[in-house]
């Protein structure tokens, strides 16, 4: 069988690495990776834990040994992280580390096109890329994030209510501790993941919650407050997929001749907005279904092992949504247990 994988992110390759000793065709598509992502770049407990193999990787890391959860009201706590199981990597650093892992063996092309449509194509899948080439495949994988092409295609996009707007800087002169920061008037939080030679100070909320420019003031007030002389430079916003309500999960993230990764997918925490541990192991998950012959088992493979813990912070959302200050809470409860293992965060 010819697979071919959309998009050369965490998902992406890792999918690509665990195929790539099977006997089927992987192309890989991405006409940018690796590249640098608007992100924190943190490898949570739940990455360092699970995917050792990935941790291993030859990629620079910065391993702070702290932790602050701030509060509005001015209170916070402080945790001491275990450095082997947690890392702030540059994502350009990441992705290739992960590009050459993928690309070890030989068995994985890697399609240096920009994808420009997929569309059924008999039995199969026609990838069209913006050099006018196409190429045919029997299985195709959307790992090509938030506002995936695959996704459109198969169950249409991520609909609205179920995005987050995240903008913020690239900092020179943040403290060398990563640092959450809520707010009792505010869906979302504000993260400070310091890397060796810069910091990455963010925000994010639910789209339209609140005007992008409140966000960069917010961002602003924060970094006057703990770091006064920081040198802010590279602006940057994204969105991010963030399920609000459960209904995000209704779409199905599977069929007999497709399939959804990481971002693509939705399949990010919903409180804590971890990615890219979830992004590892929905790949490993299809990989796991690809084997058995049945890939249309990913739907259930996903829905039992990390299903329940969205649908969990989805309940929690829900009731917290009429609450002033009560998100604030629950996300202080929810990232401390993150922080010290996955079965706890579970």
């Amino acid at each position: 069988m010819k697979v071919a994988i959309v998009g050369a992110g965490p998902a992406g390759c890792h999918l690509a690495r665990l195929l790539a000793s099977s006997e089927h065709g992987i192309l890989l598509f991405d006409h940018r990776a690796p590249y640098e992502k608007p992100c924190g770049g943190g490898l949570s407990p739940l990455v360092g834990q699970r995917f050792p193999e990935v941790m291993a990787l030859p990629f620079p890391r910065h391993q702070p040994s702290r932790v602050v959860l701030r509060a509005s009201d001015g209170s916070q706590l402080e945790q001491t992280l275990d450095p082997s199981h947690w890392a702030i990597v540059s994502r350009a650093a990441l992705g290739q580390a992960m590009l050459e892992c993928a690309l070890a063996n030989g068995r994985v092309r890697h399609v240096r096109q920009r994808v420009t449509g997929v569309k059924r194509a008999g039995r199969g899948w026609s990838v069209c890329t913006a050099s006018g080439s196409t190429f045919l495949a029997d299985f195709v994988v959307g790992a090509d994030g938030v506002r995936s092409l695959v996704r459109q295609e198969v169950v249409g996009p991520i609909p609205r209510q179920h995005l987050s707007l995240a903008v913020g800087y690239r900092v020179q002169g943040a403290p060398d501790a990563v640092v959450f920061q809520t707010y009792d008037d505010l869906d979302g939080y504000l993260w400070s993941f310091p890397r060796a030679d810069h910091a990455s100070v963010g925000i994010a909320t639910r789209l339209g919650a609140v005007p992008p420019q409140e966000l960069w003031q917010r961002v602003d007030r924060f970094l006057d407050q703990v770091c006064l002389e920081a040198a802010k430079r590279d602006r940057y916003s994204a969105l991010l997929p963030i399920a609000w309500d459960a209904s995000l999960w209704d779409s199905p993230c599977a069929g007999p001749d497709w399939a959804l990764l990481g971002d693509a997918a939705g399949h990010v925490h919903p409180l804590t907005g971890e990615g890219i541990g979830y992004a590892l192991w929905s790949a490993e998950l299809l990989a796991e279904a690809l084997a058995r012959g049945t890939p249309e088992s990913y739907e259930s493979l996903w829905r039992a092992e990390y299903g329940a813990v969205f649908l969990a912070a989805n309940a929690l959302l829900s009731s917290t949504s009429w609450d002033e200050g009560a998100y604030e809470l629950v996300f202080h409860l929810v990232m401390a247990m993150a922080l010290q293992s996955p079965g706890q965060a579970h």
